[in-house]
């Protein structure tokens, strides 16, 4: 994958970048903060057997920071493991980091290149969207069809897939975003959300 047709498949989807929430949170996190939650029985069955794991708590209660933990402690563990993450965000100005599809393009993004290959699915999204010279944008059904059979295809290499989604009540179409994640639950991959009470 050279970084030319990574850059064309990052534009043709439009994937927000959450990684900038990341990095954001580490560098506002205290050294040791959620440290109590790789210890806590609910959350080692959830990494072990995977379903659905959801987090509530107040405002200002540091729940991002725990998210943030987790997903710095799920990738550091590298093998036949990824995760991948999305922080949904009020702030964000183009609205992509709020709506369903800015979720479905981010997880597609992360999951649909690993060891710097394009996966044939996204491959095949990519292919079967072109239009004349540029590709069409893909709909939020093949998006979402798309990452259910890569995620498959990883499950049945015996790859351990987790995905972390952060501030879901900041989400403007919650109901898809939850019935996705009903769908994945049912390929036995861990499912981490994250909510506002």
């Amino acid at each position: 994958l050279s970084s030319d047709e990574e850059k064309k498949l990052q534009e043709w989807l439009g994937a927000p970048d959450c990684s900038i929430n990341y990095v954001t949170a580490l560098n506002k996190r205290v050294d040791g903060t959620g440290k109590w939650i790789f210890k806590n029985p609910t959350y080692l069955k959830w990494k072990r057997k995977g379903s659905i794991l959801w987090i509530q708590g107040q405002a200002g209660s540091g729940k991002t920071f725990l998210i943030t933990s987790i997903i710095e402690s799920l990738k550091k563990i590298t093998v036949s493991t990824l995760s991948i993450y999305h922080y949904f965000d009020t702030r964000d100005n183009t609205e992509s980091k709020r709506s369903f599809q800015g979720f479905l393009s981010s997880c597609l993004s992360q999951i649909g290149v690993q060891d710097q290959k394009i996966h044939a699915e996204l491959k095949n999204l990519h292919e079967s969207s072109r239009n004349g010279l540029s590709p069409s944008k893909p709909t939020n059904e093949r998006l979402a069809n798309t990452i259910i059979q890569i995620t498959r295809d990883l499950v049945q290499k015996d790859y351990q897939v987790y995905i972390i989604i952060d501030a879901l009540d900041e989400c403007n179409e919650m109901a898809k975003v939850w019935d996705f994640c009903m769908q994945m639950a049912d390929l036995h991959i861990g499912i981490l959300l994250r909510a506002g009470m």
